[in-house]
């Protein structure tokens, strides 16, 4: 037989063999076990793995697999750096374009996460304001893409909670692991992050940054009640389609979240998206839970 183990992150498995938006039958993680059972294309390998507790036949890039007794041991987080693509003049609101880059304006004043709750509740509001989500070109939605992995990003540049735009790419958290510094090349040693990327870096490196997961509405609204920021991201269940990722606020006499008999059950939002809101309070995760495979709850104090 032949036995081979995922050697990156995570790896698409695919329908047919190459590349395509609507082929992606699910994601292979690192170290996941696979049999190769045809090896002619030197691209693409036809493999049988389990999904969701399911075998399955499909396709996967042979560069990302290695014999199983050659399984690298994984990335560790606390030898990774945090990354950034360098700013550049045209990331702005009122422009489409270097929409993976941080804004180039210093908008708005960071929020001081050792200041009183007051100010940091009052600082993340004024991002809200700034950002003008719904009306700001760089997050209108188009008939094929929308855009709250940018706002998402754009919102925890200034709110200090780091959320990354861009990713290393393997071959240079390897590197890194290593102690050899990367230079920021875009799809070289980093690549933009989707949300359904997002779904995955959170609970892969979430904790390393900061991130805190948790199961309970009401600990994230109350976390984040206190100044801190909070996130709900969803991974679609078709890989192929757009997750979605939603940021979370303090809750003021203005706005708040919704519950039910005191529960929170959908906790204070704002979003990009087919709908752009600044403001909204709903359970969409629940609502759509068709489309998802799976929601994260995090906080960042």
């Amino acid at each position: 037989m032949n036995n081979y183990v995922v050697a990156t992150t995570s790896l698409n498995l695919r329908r047919t063999p190459n590349v395509a938006p609507n082929n992606v039958i699910g994601v292979l993680r690192h170290g996941q076990s696979v049999e190769a059972l045809d090896q002619s294309d030197t691209n693409f390998w036809q493999v049988r793995t389990e999904l969701r507790n399911q075998v399955v036949l499909g396709y996967a890039s042979a560069n990302y697999l290695t014999p199983t007794a050659a399984v690298p041991k994984p990335v560790e987080a606390a030898s990774i750096v945090p990354v950034d693509f360098p700013t550049n003049p045209g990331s702005r609101l009122d422009s489409v374009g270097f929409r993976h880059c941080p804004l180039a304006d210093s908008l708005v004043a960071k929020r001081d996460i050792q200041s009183a709750t007051t100010a940091k509740i009052s600082a993340l509001y004024e991002i809200v304001r700034v950002l003008d989500v719904e009306n700001s070109r760089r997050y209108q939605p188009t008939a094929t893409a929308t855009y709250c992995n940018v706002y998402a990003y754009d919102f925890c540049h200034f709110a200090t909670a780091y959320l990354p735009r861009v990713w290393w790419r393997q071959k240079a958290l390897v590197e890194l692991a290593k102690g050899n510094p990367q230079r920021v090349e875009y799809d070289t040693t980093v690549s933009e992050l989707t949300a359904n990327a997002l779904f995955d870096w959170l609970a892969d490196w979430g904790d390393g940054f900061g991130w805190r997961a948790t199961a309970d509405l009401d600990e994230l609204q109350s976390e984040v009640n206190k100044g801190g920021v909070g996130i709900v991201c969803a991974q679609r269940q078709n890989l192929s389609r757009s997750g979605h990722i939603v940021c979370v606020l303090p809750e003021t006499g203005a706005h708040g979240g919704e519950r039910i008999g005191g529960r929170v059950v959908a906790p204070l939002e704002s979003q990009a998206g087919a709908v752009n809101k600044s403001f909204f309070a709903q359970p969409w995760w629940v609502q759509r839970a068709a489309e998802y495979r799976a929601v994260g709850f995090y906080y960042h104090v």
